[in-house]
């Protein structure tokens, strides 16, 4: 199957869409561990997670580019 179409699959179904941004910002969430790191350290693994969640939402939004445009259906005016 053609990348572009499985692009438009995920795309143009909201649910999987949602799910699946969920599950790649989710690898990004602060652990316990990380809580036996010093400040400096810490401060670099978050400014790490927050760049990577920005890298997500732009790639979530390529894959929205291949959404299947909604075709407007000339609508009649009720009046005539």
């Amino acid at each position: 199957m053609p990348k572009e179409t499985i692009l438009t699959i995920i795309a143009d179904n909201a649910l999987l869409f949602d799910e699946l941004k969920k599950v790649f910002e989710a690898q990004f969430e602060p652990t316990k561990l990380e809580l036996s790191l010093n400040n400096e350290e810490l401060g670099e693994r978050i400014r790490a997670r927050l760049e990577a969640k920005v890298v997500i939402e732009r790639a979530f939004s390529k894959i929205l580019s291949y959404q299947t445009p909604v075709s407007k259906e000339d609508a009649k005016n009720p009046a005539r």
